[in-house]
């Protein structure tokens, strides 16, 4: 007996065939590409994501007659995970930070205005934490320790040993208060 070249289905299948299989080969690869891809982004995307803005304004002091300026800090949980926030600082070159603790001990004779939330915060997914820096307080710093705020830029620390630095100046943001 005599035996056929070619599939079970005859001779003149061979080629589609092969090219069928080829082309689901190519799909099955795609997909499988995605669904690793789709993974391991969730996986980056999954853990303890904070956003931070910081903003100029002016707050009403405990004499409620008086406006003043601050810096206010938010900070936003956009993870799926809670965000707890250590501290910040007022950063400078040469690996100066003055600690929020040194900030608020130079404002606590000056004037009284809510100074946010108390340190450290812990941040639910989707909640907000505030910190608000007086202007007379940053400046009453700066002075002290004979910095220049053009050079410095506001941090926030967190307990996952991360850290968010503000990409405008001191100078900058103070500037801000001033107007608004």
């Amino acid at each position: 007996m005599r035996v056929r070249s070619g599939t079970l289905l005859g001779p003149g299948y061979a080629a589609p065939v092969t090219v069928a299989s080829f082309v689901i080969s190519i799909l099955a690869f795609a997909v499988g590409g995605a669904s690793l891809g789709w993974n391991v982004l969730n996986y980056l995307l999954t853990g303890q994501r904070a956003e931070l803005s910081i903003s100029a304004m002016r707050l009403l002091t405990t004499v409620a007659t008086e406006m003043e300026p601050v810096v206010q800090i938010t900070v936003r949980a956009t993870g799926r995970v809670p965000v707890e926030v250590t501290g910040w600082s007022l950063t400078f070159p040469d690996n100066l930070h003055l600690p929020s603790s040194m900030v608020e001990m130079q404002y606590e004779s000056l004037s009284s205005v809510h100074l946010g939330d108390k340190l450290p915060k812990v941040i639910q997914p989707g909640s907000r934490g505030l910190f608000n820096l007086p202007q007379v307080a940053i400046e009453k710093c700066a002075e002290h320790y004979n910095l220049n705020l053009n050079k410095g830029r506001i941090q926030v620390y967190f307990a996952a040993r991360k850290q968010l630095r503000d990409k405008k100046s001191i100078a900058e943001r103070l500037s801000h208060a001033r107007r608004s």
